[in-house]
């Protein structure tokens, strides 16, 4: 061909040596079965579709950054023995200045027998039994039965925590920040079973079509959860719109901590108590919005 005579074969030859030109064709797509679509409608849906995409992913993108330099409490330094396990001295010391004739919660148990050098020991074990048993298992059935609120896990922990509350001679921070264990149930949940499952999983179309048949079952009061926590959109779609899994279960949790403050503080006010005793605990209120880190303890994060 290159020793032809004429022009046109010749440099139509040449022009097949260099790289194939592809024209792009802004009046068709290609649907999800592979087919060509010229429909105006189809292609400007789709047009809107990726420009949307595109654009929620830079929104979110900012969205996440500025949450993260948000700043709603006091910067606090803690020490380097914050980060340590409360050892039996300190139990010790702490129930020596607890008041006598008064019970911490644990069972009811007064101060008195509790101030019993044996059963210190007992208390230490019992702290790391919760951490290490309790509190996987209550993790573990917020994704497999839901976020009912177990009566006695609540108060129990209070009861945990009242120990290192009743005295501040002898607190390392004296105020805590407590998270609930149902709340922790509940952002598991969000975790766990919405945000990592696709609508193609068996799991998720077994809760659909619990949620069809069935009332006050785990899928309807994980649609009713999600709406409490502002997340109803994301209910009934499979992607997250680019927002991590981690940055949705903090802000679920950020709205169950304040609707939870709220509760406390309005329920600490309708109640007949004398003035200081109201004061006293809306300064104990189970949640500090003056500190956001707490000691990392055996019991104090279940």
């Amino acid at each position: 061909m290159l020793n032809s005579s004429n022009p046109k074969v010749f440099w139509s030859e040449i022009n097949k040596l260099g790289p194939e030109k592809s024209i792009t064709n802004i009046d068709s797509i290609i649907k999800e079965d592979g087919d060509i679509s010229y429909d105006q409608e189809v292609i400007r849906e789709r047009w809107k579709e990726e420009y949307s995409k595109l654009s929620l992913k830079i929104y979110n993108r900012k969205l996440e950054s500025e949450y993260k330099n948000l700043t709603t409490h006091d910067e606090i330094s803690i020490p380097d023995d914050m980060k340590g396990n409360i050892s039996l001295e300190e139990i010790e010391s702490a129930m020596k200045h607890a008041k006598l004739r008064k019970a911490v919660g644990i069972d009811n148990l007064p101060n008195e027998v509790l101030r019993n050098t044996s059963l210190l020991s007992v208390l230490q074990t019992l702290f790391k039994l919760f951490s290490s048993m309790v509190t996987q298992v209550m993790d573990y059935s917020s994704g497999v039965w839901g976020y009912k609120i177990y009566d006695k896990l609540e108060p129990f922990k209070t009861g945990l925590l009242e120990l290192f509350l009743v005295s501040e001679k002898v607190n390392r921070i004296q105020q805590f920040v407590v998270t609930p264990p149902y709340i922790r149930r509940r952002c598991n949940i969000i975790r766990l079973r919405i945000m990592s499952m696709n609508s193609n999983r068996l799991p998720h179309q077994i809760f659909v079509w619990d949620s069809a048949f069935f009332q006050n079952t785990w899928y309807n009061d994980l649609k009713q959860l999600m709406a409490n926590c502002e997340l109803n959109n994301l209910f009934n779609t499979s992607t997250t719109d680019g927002l991590s899994t981690k940055f949705l279960a903090n802000f679920a949790e950020n709205v169950m901590m304040d609707n939870f403050f709220k509760n406390w503080k309005r329920n600490v006010s309708n109640m007949p108590k004398l003035r200081t005793f109201k004061l006293l605990h809306s300064k104990r209120s189970p949640i500090v919005c003056q500190v956001s880190v707490v000691k990392t303890t055996t019991f104090c994060n279940c």
